[in-house]
């Protein structure tokens, strides 16, 4: 969605390109930080893969967006992101339930977006036209703390738009999971696994698996495990979204996100075996089993 910094190429890999297409802003938070590849503590785990989380809210198509808005969201947020980055001619992807003959370079043309980051460089919120968006990278504090700054940015976006109903919301996870040394073969860490034709043999060298599932209470849940042949990482990422057409109030958002968590929890759990759970060292033992 962003260039990322040239200082930042060498970090890249094949890993790396799934990602892109699926994050729309996880080459601004690699420009953001360098050597991400240091894992933070969230979840249950004290290995936990969690590369980048972010939470978006998009405004309905109708409302009238004013180019003042952003600057004026900037006055708001200011104190706790200081830090100031403009992106442009960058197209936003369509919003969820979005029709296909709806979608083109007019109704999504390139765009500014406009980023502010914190004195650390580990957490950022991005506006664009009808869009706010919330971000953390390492070291992630918790989910108390990132739904904090989530409704925080969507509050200031309600005040400076005056609107209260949402099109669309979705919050997502982005997990860098290293491969074992002991074992090549993804069957043994993930139960989402690569399909072999029948009477196939050999070893899996590359794969992208995608699901989508109406989840519970009106949820849309995304789920992508990949790996390219050259890279020794397994890419996990989990969205959850509002239901197409569903559009979502204000006032309501907390309680979204809740059983957003919940549902990105379960299934980032129910993706791993419970020998790739011990690879990444449950806090709780149960979790293993």
């Amino acid at each position: 969605m962003v260039s990322s910094s040239a200082s930042c190429s060498r970090h890249r890999d094949a890993a790396d390109s799934g990602f892109e297409q699926a994050s729309p802003h996880l080459n601004f938070l690699r420009f953001l930080s360098c050597g991400w590849h240091v894992f933070f503590v969230s979840f249950h785990y004290r290995k936990s893969p969690i590369l980048e989380a972010m939470c978006e809210f998009r405004l309905r198509p109708q409302f009238c967006w004013d180019s003042t808005l952003p600057g004026l969201f900037y006055e708001r947020v200011r104190g706790k992101f200081p830090g100031k980055e403009q992106q442009t001619r960058v197209k936003l992807p369509p919003p969820p339930g979005t029709k296909a003959s709806e979608i083109g370079a007019a109704a999504f043309p390139f765009q500014t977006l406009s980023f502010f980051f914190s004195p650390e460089r580990n957490a950022a919120l991005g506006i664009g036209d009808r869009v706010v968006s919330a971000h953390r990278l390492r070291p992630y504090p918790g989910w108390e703390i990132f739904e904090k700054e989530a409704g925080e940015a969507l509050k200031v976006l309600e005040e400076v738009t005056g609107e209260k109903t949402l099109q669309s919301i979705a919050l997502t996870y982005i997990n860098r999971i290293p491969q074992p040394e002991d074992s090549e073969d993804p069957v043994r860490w993930f139960r989402c696994q690569p399909l072999l034709a029948s009477g196939q043999e050999g070893r899996v060298r590359a794969f992208s698996l995608e699901s989508e599932l109406h989840a519970a209470k009106g949820l849309i849940l995304k789920i992508n495990l990949r790996k390219s042949a050259d890279s020794k990482e397994y890419a996990l990422q989990i969205v959850s979204l509002s239901a197409p057409g569903a559009t979502v109030e204000v006032d309501q958002a907390g309680a979204w996100l809740e059983r957003a968590h919940e549902e990105i929890k379960k299934a980032f759990e129910d993706s791993l075996t419970p020998a790739m759970k011990l690879k990444l060292e449950p806090v709780d033992e149960s979790l293993s089993s």
